[in-house]
């Protein structure tokens, strides 16, 4: 009986360790990102917050805020984190007011106003908490600060009535002159800010063209050379035939180029 060959089989080749495709297949375990879960928590504050539960809402709307902390740089933050953490905010001071902790309702509408000055519910519930604490002037400049956003928010203007009770006409006028320096100082600040920005890019433009001059003159010699020689030779040329006028010295200002 004839004797069976061993069957031969190829090792398999061993892995690249420095191949990673291999795990592009692989789920990613924070597919669900912090705005994902951010958001999830935002929506059960707000349940929570119809429920009338606010100690529990304001639990979920502290963890949005912990979540989107992640990125602590506001500006860099994108709309939508922005949104979600304006919405957190603010709904927070709401359940301050309703649980009587009107200086932190305050503090929230503060950072809110911080990065969106304009925003009327924020203005209106830190002029309740500032109402609450007796501090009805600031609730008058609130109020004032939010119709001037929205001149026809009703319960802006119901409070506004309501305020305008309890302070005497000269605390009134003082606060509308201040409002209005405010306004002022802030237009000549972004005018100035503007204006910055402009001679900023001005003193550039100058400094790039004096690069771009030096670096044309410096590389220019032997064009000045030839340019010499050829103007020699065209003298000559125009003295053999006769001699004629010399041709009028054009100044070109540099304003005159064309950009």
């Amino acid at each position: 009986m004839a004797s069976l060959s061993p069957k031969s089989s190829t090792p398999p080749a061993a892995a690249d360790a420095n191949d990673y495709s291999r795990f592009e297949s692989l789920d990613d375990p924070d597919e669900e990102s912090y705005v994902d879960r951010a958001k999830l928590e935002k929506e059960e504050g707000n349940r929570l917050f119809k429920a009338a539960d606010f100690e529990g809402a304001i639990s979920r709307y502290t963890e949005v805020c912990t979540l989107l902390k992640k990125n602590k740089d506001e500006e860099n933050k994108n709309e939508e984190e922005r949104t979600i953490r304006t919405a957190a905010l603010s709904n927070r001071a709401a359940c301050h007011l309703k649980l009587r902790n009107f200086k932190l309702a305050i503090e929230d509408c503060d950072t809110i106003l911080k990065h969106d000055s304009k925003h009327t519910k924020a203005l209106f519930r830190r002029s309740q908490g500032h109402k609450s604490k007796g501090m009805n002037e600031m609730a008058y400049r609130d109020i004032l600060l939010l119709l001037d956003v929205e001149p026809e928010n009703k319960p802006g203007l119901k409070e506004k009535r309501k305020l305008e009770k309890d302070l005497h006409s000269r605390s009134r006028d003082a606060i509308r002159s201040r409002i209005e320096k405010d306004k002022k100082e802030a237009t000549e600040k972004i005018r100035k800010k503007e204006e910055e920005k402009k001679k900023k890019k001005s003193r550039e433009e100058a400094k790039l063209r004096k690069t771009q001059e030096a670096a044309g003159g410096g590389g220019g010699g032997g064009s000045s050379s030839s340019s010499s020689a050829s103007s020699g030779s065209t003298k000559t040329s125009a003295s053999s035939s006769g001699g004629g006028a010399p041709p009028a010295k054009v100044n070109i200002n540099r304003d005159d180029i064309v950009k």
